[in-house]
């Protein structure tokens, strides 16, 4: 179903609006942050972080810079820019001039960081950015920064398409230069990507060279009809050179730099071109439509493909357009030749499913991400379903809303467009019933989960990496209960309050280490004893937890300064456990206040706790209920006593299971309140 994109914006930009009065935000960080989460669910940047500075009057002697968020990847040498265009009017035009002034700005924010400019500008008033410009500075001067990608984002409309050749950095020619633009349309195509394809259409014949010569598969197929080809590697590096990315949209994984796969087959391309067709598994890829002509001498050649998508086979495709662009590397792509695949699906319903079964068994050079082949996994699968049916408790903060488990990418907006028109006020309950802050996927549930579990160098290591470890572990071998799902909301809960008092200390850099780091500690003093499902009734974390979380935020943020300090960089330092080894000792001091908050440890009750607890259970839940308003309006009861009693009242109500700690606490409350004149 096509979504307006007047709509879509209108839409995008009230929940932008939205987060930024409740965050106590800028819109244009709230921006910035909302086309992110589009950028990282593509793949193509790794854990950014928000990295606002803009030219002030004390520093406009350097000239006009500007950067709204950053990311780097030392194992890659790239480095990303991320600069936002924000326009006050919806639908404005984001014009050439816009995006160049912008990238402009990104240019001269990176030039003063390797010359130590922004350091100095920076130093006392915003550490943070003096901390980011100085990795840079040193990541360039130790030559380990080998590309540079300029982002320009904005919720304005690219009306003309806009392009700029991938060009060197100044005199370094090693170093290349990559430029993206994610205006508000495209974040709309990319809200529907798991619906539709981009239309690319190739035409051999008049554009990249008369004929591709091909094999067809004989045998009679309903979905699909199977070709063999072999296109040469120069004529993939001009098509790829236009299309860019959206030609591997569908592609499991995007372009991983230079790991060990793609600088063999970077080698290749330079040593010996002429084998590059034995050496290569090539590329699979589909197509809505192959149109063909037969020659005089009865061999068959491809002449268009119509929506071609290449499914596996990014890394070849995007290291023989490196070589290509790249003047200086000595790769003769006229003798080098690439096996090609081509699927013409012939049943338009079943494409999606067609293609990422393609993409999932094909033969792939590198190991595919188990994210993106675990969606119907039964762990998974479950987690989806009781996502849907468990509604918050009514008496809660967030009362009456679902926690919204994304499975599969895309899901929400379909579901969501399946209750009507985007401004229909069904679709606007729905969304309103499962707000933005309340949706989740799989790679969050990684990172929580493993950051509870006291592994936070691995959270920390980006929603990939961190999603493989988890899934290598028996997290999926579990069945997802209420229970469960309750916990692990309570985690994000805990989570999520955690970044609030970060945000709220005034820091901006290294955001997603301390989050993954405190979580952890929090896991770690608490022996894993906080009462979750508290947490889960309340939709809150407990006041009382709030100053040891900040005691431990500056513990940490005192160590990333450290290591930064020593010339480290602390991104890199954080996905290590030795780093993990040096917070534990740090944070040996901090105290989390066991009582009311920690639940007792289960020991085997004893005959009288038994009848205790019978006795609880014989009280109607409405004097329960009756008990809490008493409480409240009386203010006879502090906020924990009180949700005690309401945590109470939903147990016996569902016929849960109560503890004796719970039973016993809540019992005393009820008696006290009868001597101070509560009547039933």
């Amino acid at each position: 179903m096509e979504l307006d994109l007047q709509q879509f914006s209108e839409d995008f930009m009230s929940q932008v609006q939205y987060e930024a009065e409740i965050n106590g935000t800028s819109i244009e960080d709230e921006l910035t942050s909302a086309i992110l989460e589009y950028i990282k669910e593509d793949d193509m940047t790794n854990s950014p972080e928000l990295c606002f500075c803009e030219t002030s009057e004390s520093s406009a002697k350097y000239g006009k810079y500007k950067i709204n968020a950053f990311d780097y990847s030392e194992s890659t040498g790239c480095l990303d820019l991320f600069g936002t265009v924000y326009l006050d009017k919806s639908m404005t035009e984001l014009t050439a001039n816009r995006i160049e002034t912008c990238i402009n700005k990104l240019t001269k924010f990176l030039k003063l960081s390797i010359t130590g400019d922004i350091e100095k500008i920076y130093s006392e008033s915003d550490p943070d950015i003096a901390e980011v410009s100085r990795m840079i500075a040193s990541e360039y001067r130790g030559k380990k920064l080998e590309s540079i990608r300029y982002f320009v984002l904005s919720n304005g409309v690219l009306k003309q398409e806009y392009s700029i050749d991938d060009v060197p950095f100044g005199d370094d020619e090693s170093i290349i230069c990559e430029y993206y633009v994610w205006d508000i349309d495209y974040v709309r195509r990319k809200e529907l990507a798991g619906q539709q394809l981009s239309e690319i259409d190739i035409d051999f014949a008049n554009v990249y060279q008369p004929q591709i010569e091909c094999i067809k598969m004989q045998d009679e197929n309903p979905m699909v009809n199977s070709y063999l080809a072999i296109l040469p590697a120069i004529t993939l590096a001009k098509i790829y050179s236009q299309y860019k990315t959206k030609l591997i949209d569908q592609n499991v994984r995007n372009f991983l730099g230079k790991i060990k796969v793609n600088k063999g087959i970077e080698e290749t391309l330079k040593k010996r071109p002429e084998m590059f067709f034995s050496y290569n598994n090539g590329i699979s890829s589909t197509a809505s439509k192959v149109d063909l002509v037969e020659g005089e001498d009865g061999r068959k050649y491809i002449t268009n493909l119509r929506n071609w998508h290449i499914v596996n086979g990014g890394q070849t495709t995007c290291t023989i357009y490196n070589a290509y662009k790249n003047s200086k590397s000595g790769a003769d792509l006229t003798k080098a030749f690439v096996t090609m695949k081509v699927s013409e699906i012939k049943n338009a319903e079943s494409s999606q499913e067609i293609v990422s079964s393609i993409a999932e068994y094909a033969n792939s050079q590198t190991k595919i991400n188990d994210s993106d082949l675990s969606a119907n996994s039964k762990f998974l699968c479950e987690l989806d379903d009781v996502s849907k049916r468990e509604w918050t408790p009514v008496n809660s903060k967030k009362p009456n809303t679902i926690w919204y488990f994304e499975r599969l990418r895309g899901q929400f907006l379909v579901n969501k467009l399946n209750e009507g028109p985007a401004y229909s006020n069904k679709a606007k309950k729905f969304e309103r019933e499962r707000p933005k802050s309340q949706r989740f996927n799989k790679t969050d549930v990684a990172k929580l989960e493993m950051a509870w579990d006291e592994m936070p160098y691995e959270s920390s290591k980006g929603g990939e990496v961190c999603f493989r470890a988890f899934w290598k572990k028996d997290y999926k071998d579990q069945e997802v209960t209420k229970e469960y799902f309750h916990n692990l909301i309570a985690k994000k809960l805990i989570y999520d309050s955690i970044d609030r008092l970060f945000k709220e200390s005034g820091n901006k850099g290294y955001g997603n280490i301390v989050n993954n780091y405190v979580l952890a500690i929090v896991s770690l003093k608490t022996k894993k004893r906080l009462d979750l499902e508290q947490i889960w009734q309340s939709q809150e974390v407990q006041k009382e937890l709030d100053n040891p979380i900040k005691e431990c935020i500056d513990i940490v943020i005192e160590h990333i300064r450290q290591i930064s300090n020593d010339g480290r960089n602390p991104t890199v330092v954080a996905k290590n456990v030795d780093f993990w080894n040096s917070i534990k000792v740090k944070i040996a001091n901090v105290q989390f206040p066991e009582a009311q908050l920690v639940k007792e440890e289960e020991e085997e009750l004893t005959p009288e706790q038994i009848e205790l607890i019978n006795n609880v259970k014989k009280i109607d839940v409405g004097v329960w209920i009756k008990l809490a308003q008493w409480g409240k309006r009386t203010r006879s009861m502090s906020i924990m006593e009180k949700k005690r009693i309401d945590h109470l009242a939903v147990a016996i109500e569902r016929e849960n299971e109560i503890s004796y700690g719970a039973a016993e606490s809540c019992y005393r409350i009820y008696r006290l309140a009868k001597e101070n004149g509560f009547n039933e």
